[in-house]
């Protein structure tokens, strides 16, 4: 009746992991199930659910199996397979354009057939045994690595010839215009080899996103300027390098706020607070020096 989640201990916790594992080993002891209400945030109405246990070797834990209500079970009466019953009670077996006829049965049943990989493979022996077993397939969520914690930078593809193609084509990485904000953005800081250099891709993004608020006519480029800043609040949180977010937005909230960007702009920074752009806070990057508090502060103060 709806997705199968795993609920499992909080890591490094060690109170949590010993009241789950009694829970979970209590239950696979007595092979018995547990019916639970879970509720899975706040303000989400509970939910009826099935907690089997797992346990295997650096894993305990319930799998969470939604349960249906009564009025989630429809019965639905469908004809026959194998027969044809007319509008006079008369049934028929045979030669109907709703029946297969032996042919078709025939070559359903060879199509079933190939598609069997039970035996499909060769074991060491050269008998033939089950191809591609579910305990030998590959499983990004099991075998990809964690995402590694702390600076992020990713490489460019350098060619082989060891020519500088940048620099051949006269591109200079570093550089963000205001034609191509966005993209530039993304590259200057997938390029960056020092903290100074994403100091100074962010403030030319911040400089871009003051001017186009500045020069936009009502709300014409508010829009774009919106894009700019979410882009930059999620490409320095990849980074962890939430610092430079923050020091930007607070000015930039002042300036908004005081009418120095081409007049009153506060209806810009509604928008801002609408779409929760503000500062970055420690349960969105651990680098962050505020805290979730302060987040929601700054969205309040004037």
């Amino acid at each position: 009746m709806g997705e199968v989640c795993v609920t499992h201990a909080r890591k490094f916790d060690e109170k949590s992991e010993l009241a789950l594992s009694s829970l979970v080993w209590a239950l696979n002891e007595v092979e018995s199930y547990a019916v639970a209400r879970l509720v899975t945030k706040d303000g989400k109405d509970p939910q009826l659910v099935l907690l089997a246990p797992h346990v295997e070797p650096g894993l305990e834990c319930l799998y969470d199996v939604p349960l249906p209500f009564a009025e989630d079970i429809r019965s639905y009466q469908f004809p026959p397979l194998d027969r044809v019953v007319t509008i006079t009670g008369q049934t028929l077996k045979s030669e109907h354009r709703f029946l297969p006829s032996d042919d078709l049965n025939v070559a359903m049943s060879d199509y079933v057939d190939a598609m069997d990989i039970s035996t499909y493979g060769v074991d060491d022996d050269g008998e033939p045994s089950e191809y591609a077993p579910i305990e030998e397939s590959y499983n990004p969520s099991i075998h990809l690595p964690p995402k590694a914690k702390g600076k992020r930078r990713r490489d460019a593809v350098k060619p082989i010839s060891g020519l500088d193609v940048d620099a051949l084509l006269g591109d200079d990485k570093g550089t963000i215009s205001p034609e191509n904000p966005v993209p530039d953005f993304k590259n200057a800081i997938g390029t960056t080899e020092s903290e100074s250099e994403i100091e100074d891709a962010a403030k030319q993004m911040g400089d871009i996103i003051r001017s186009l608020v500045t020069e936009s006519f009502g709300d014409s480029k508010y829009d774009q300027a919106m894009e700019c800043i979410g882009v930059m609040r999620e490409e320095l949180i990849n980074i962890e390098e939430p610092k430079f977010f923050n020091s930007f937005i607070r000015n930039f909230k002042k300036a908004l706020l005081s009418g120095t960007l081409g007049g009153d702009r506060r209806d810009f920074w509604f928008k801002i607070r609408y779409g929760k752009l503000g500062l970055i806070d420690k349960t969105q990057a651990d680098t962050s020096d505020v805290t979730l508090d302060d987040a929601d502060q700054f969205y309040k103060q004037r």
